[in-house]
């Protein structure tokens, strides 16, 4: 596993016309007094130098990355993912054909045009020329909040190209999508969403957001290789926002696993109090997002992470309920236990124009370091001390694993408009029974299945998995016949990837599932046991752990499965199928290291590398005390003197303050 030299802590600094090189200076000093030792840098041009205001200049920004040298602050140097008119596409060569066609893209520019794809290249090149051998630079931000839409002619070509690459000829095309083409230059977009389009096949939708995930992975490449070819000795950075377990993919065209696979690091944006997200007093939700994106980027690229972008503070100047307060040490020291290598504030100064104004920032607005600036001071001297021990950390996950399918979450949400984002929310349910239990599963796409390789103690569970293609059921297979526990609730495996259901599900998983599902119920209506979603089944070989008062099994088991016939955790709960669940998870989760006593105030992360790590992070208004039995015994070291640990044989107990978080180290 790749990892950084040292922990990174920064924040976003924004090149300013508008501010002198007098104030640009005095930030850069209080960010470095603060024990900060990175800025992202944006723009990395400053045209307002240039003698017609609107060339390309880096006088400005040349100054900057003096001046951090100076410092001893390094530079990550931002790209894309901003303004487009400060970078590759100034408005004096701005067309309006350049322009993207879509109603849900943030960039104009569309990056599939022939002369934005000209400029952009030209504009890399200029920089990665000119910052390649300044000893102040960290790297390259190639995309930021990586993001693609658009429905104009140039990617529909590029989508048409995609389509042949991978159904080869025109008769696979048509029998997938059931329409009648003869050439692939017959797919158009405006008929692929209409309602009896997606009537007949669900595949043209899905083929599209597949399309996007895999363009916003090869521009990053694309981008990454322009750079590379000038600079090979600093890394290539991009970043999605939140995790694509807890978001809607199409909005942002996303895919955390494929953007990670063509990067030297991965990175989030995450803003847990911003716009319609009130995340303040929620520390699952918070976890399941960094769970999330270093599942996909550490666990399973092996790449390093960092956190991009953290919220500061008020979305805006005039909004109300995103404020931040004591959260800048929680939401930052919980990034690091979860294994980010590095983090990075958005960002230094409130904005001084625009949408914004006068939103986020950890200065006021005459660059006086706040508390906020004060909070991530603390976590800056913690990592300054004992940095060594948070690079290439392993999260102990209990050897479980919970399977995240994108193409099955786009499915349900088309089937179901009217509860949009049903399988995150069964994910998200999972996610968080397993939490309160002290358990940090690892997030794993359905081809990572053949990676998992603790088959004897693994645990994998798979939400709301109606999806299942040929491979991931050859993949559960293997995985079960050398020795996995598999959980599945309902319903599961009615469809294969292209939407086209199995005469009798769970598809090629019956005889291993033990059951046949007979029929699918909603509402259903049975004494102390009433669900508002339900698969009614024939048990083959397995064996009825929970039945209701009119005969039907609610919970089958094999040897090596359970199935729960409800989808868990999203309609009505069950105390006795959480009870079963309990007695299950009791009896097989691996006990090399156990939980004893946790709060669901407090998100617990324990992690193997230099010595094993017990990180809490305390959401709550009094003080809480985490038990935990580990697999081995030593000395504790303490990086938080507010904290108070101590061990007995193998037994740790950890109290952490109200509002507060808390890490020790045994070796």
């Amino acid at each position: 596993m790749k990892t950084l030299a040292k922990p990174i802590l920064g924040a976003v600094y924004m090149v300013e016309e508008n501010l002198s090189l007098e104030r640009h200076y005095h930030d850069l000093e209080q960010i470095k007094k603060k024990g900060l030792h990175v800025i992202v840098m944006w723009p990395p041009v400053s045209p307002w130098d240039s003698e017609d205001g609107v060339s390309y200049s880096f006088k400005t920004v040349d100054k900057i990355m003096d001046k951090c040298h100076e410092l001893g602050l390094q530079v990550i140097v931002e790209l894309e993912g901003q303004n487009p008119s400060f970078q590759f596409a100034p408005d004096y060569l701005f067309k309006p054909e350049h322009s993207t066609v879509s109603d849900r893209a943030r960039h104009w520019v569309n990056y599939y045009h022939p002369e934005v794809i000209e400029n952009m290249a030209i504009y890399i090149r200029l920089v990665a020329n000119h910052f390649k051998n300044h000893p102040a630079l960290y790297g390259y931000d190639v995309f930021n909040e990586v993001n693609f839409h658009s429905t104009d002619i140039y990617s529909v070509n590029a989508f048409r190209k995609w389509l042949e690459n991978k159904y080869v000829t025109v008769p696979n095309l048509n029998k997938i999508w059931k329409r009648f083409y003869t050439s692939f230059d017959q797919v158009h977009l405006t008929n692929l969403r209409a309602n009896y389009s997606r009537w007949s096949s669900l595949r043209p939708w899905l083929d599209f957001e597949d399309f996007r995930a895999d363009s916003i992975k090869d521009f990053v490449k694309t981008w990454g290789d322009l750079i590379r070819e000038i600079d090979p000795a600093h890394p290539i950075i991009a970043d999605n926002s939140w995790s694509m377990t807890t978001f809607d993919t199409t909005i942002l065209g996303n895919d955390d696993w494929k953007v990670a696979s063509v990067v030297d690091c991965f990175g989030l944006s995450v803003y847990p109090q911003s716009w319609d997200v009130r995340l303040r007093e929620d520390p699952c939700a918070v976890a399941q997002i960094y769970r999330g994106g270093i599942s996909a980027g550490k666990e399973s690229q092996k790449k390093p992470i960092m956190i991009s972008e953290l919220q500061t503070h008020n979305q805006t100047a005039l909004a109300k309920g995103s404020s931040v307060f004591d959260e800048i040490r929680i939401w930052t020291w919980q990034a690091f236990a979860h294994g980010a290598e590095g983090l990075i504030y958005w960002k230094w100064n409130p904005f001084t124009a625009g949408f914004q104004v006068g939103g986020r920032g950890m200065t006021s607005a005459d660059g006086t370091p706040n508390e906020r600036a004060d909070q991530a001071a603390e976590c800056a001297q913690v990592l300054t001390q004992h940095g060594s021990y948070f690079l290439g950390r392993e999260i102990y996950n209990h050897h479980v694993y919970l399977t995240y399918n994108p193409v099955c979450d786009r499915f349900t949400d088309i089937i179901l408009p009217d509860d949009h984002g049903l399988y995150r929310k069964s994910i998200k349910a999972w996610y968080q029974y397993l939490w309160e239990k002290g358990i940090q599963p690892t997030f794993v796409k359905p081809n990572d299945i053949s990676n998992i390789k603790d088959h004897k103690k693994a645990i994998l569970i798979a939400p709301l998995l109606s999806m299942v293609s040929a491979s991931d059921n050859k993949g559960i297979k293997e995985y079960i016949k050398k020795g996995g526990k598999f959980i599945a609730d309902g319903r599961f495996a009615i469809v294969d990837e292209n939407g086209y259901a199995f005469e009798h599900a769970p598809g090629d998983l019956i005889e291993t599932m033990g059951f046949k599902e007979m029929d699918f119920i909603s509402p259903y209506d049975a004494k102390e046991l009433s669900f508002e979603r339900f698969s009614r089944v024939w048990l083959k070989s397995g064996k009825a752990e929970l039945t209701s008062d009119k005969g039907d099994a609610v919970i089958v088991s094999t040897e090596n499965t359970l199935y729960l016939a409800s989808p868990f955790g999203v309609d009505l709960p069950n105390a006795q199928v959480r009870k079963k669940l309990d007695q299950y998870f009791d009896k097989n989760l691996c006990a090399d290291i156990e939980v004893k006593q946790k709060s669901n105030q407090v998100d617990l992360v324990i992690s193997k590398g230099k010595g094993t790590m017990i990180s809490v992070i305390n959401y709550g208004k009094q003080a809480e005390t985490v038990v935990v039995k580990l697999d081995c015994t030593g000395k504790i070291k303490n990086f938080w003197p507010r904290t108070k640990a101590q061990i007995d044989g193998s037994i740790v107990s950890f109290t952490v303050p109200s509002r507060d978080v808390g890490t020790i180290v045994i070796e």
